[in-house]
This record gives C-alpha cells, sequence and structure tokens, in this order.
C-alpha cells in the first residue's frame, strides 16, 4: 500500500493535461485565422445584420410616427 508521501511525489512527476499550455503551442495570429476561415467569418457578419435591421426598423418607426407631418 503506498503512502501518502509516495503519492505525492508521483503526483508531483506526473504529466498531466492541466499543466499543458493550451495556447503555448498557438503559432498562428488572429488575423491569420480570419482570413483563413473567411467562409466563418462571413457568416458571423452576416447574422449580425438581422439584429441591427431590426432595431433600426423600430427606430424608424417611432421616428416617422412622431413627425408632425404625418400625425
Amino acid at each position: 500500500m503506498a503512502t501518502d508521501k509516495e503519492l505525492v511525489e508521483f503526483e508531483e512527476t506526473e504529466n498531466h493535461v492541466d499543466n499543458v499550455d493550451p495556447h503555448g503551442s498557438t503559432t498562428v495570429s488572429m488575423w491569420q485565422s480570419a482570413v483563413q476561415n473567411r467562409k466563418v467569418m462571413l457568416y458571423c457578419v452576416l447574422m449580425t445584420f438581422g439584429p441591427m435591421a431590426f432595431g433600426f426598423d423600430s427606430i424608424v418607426v417611432g421616428v416617422v410616427t412622431a413627425i408632425p407631418a404625418f400625425l
């Protein structure tokens, strides 16, 4: 049966995935990643137009109904 000291020494020498730096092997910059994934970037930009158009729509309706000539 292993003692507590042997377990601690085993834990200190064991290479765990938790000890690996997740950003240490990254060699691609953010701009290079965006260029490599053009289709994903295009979908993200197109998906932002929906909420922007909806917000713009509600503002335009409020502004137009407040114009005295419209009333």
